[in-house]
């Protein structure tokens, strides 16, 4: 999946715009007015998984589910952090998530 093609309009979208519009960061736009989100391709499929229904099935590697940690940040989407979080210790319930 490419970002540079990916078009999407969501609550998500708009929070992760204004955020940018209201910090020191400039949005990149394209001519046509579309954004550009720079993120892991791989792991934005799980957010765009995610926003229709508010659920997402997750991986079971240890390594994308750590790397998916940070994605809830910057998407603002806390019920996913939570999500991750459970799923890495079901996982590897030795090793803390965190």
């Amino acid at each position: 999946m490419s970002l540079v093609s990916r078009k999407f309009l969501s609550r998500v979208a708009t929070n992760v715009l204004r955020q940018v519009e209201g910090s020191l960061l400039e949005p990149s736009a394209t001519l046509n007015g579309a954004h550009f989100i720079d993120r892991d391709n791989d792991l934005f499929s799980y957010v765009v998984e995610y926003l229709p229904t508010d659920t997402v099935e997750l991986p079971d590697s240890i390594e994308v589910l750590r790397r998916l940690q940070k994605e809830p940040d910057f998407f603002m989407l806390p019920d996913t952090e939570t999500m991750i979080h459970s799923k890495l210790q079901k996982v590897h319930p030795q090793q803390p998530a965190w």
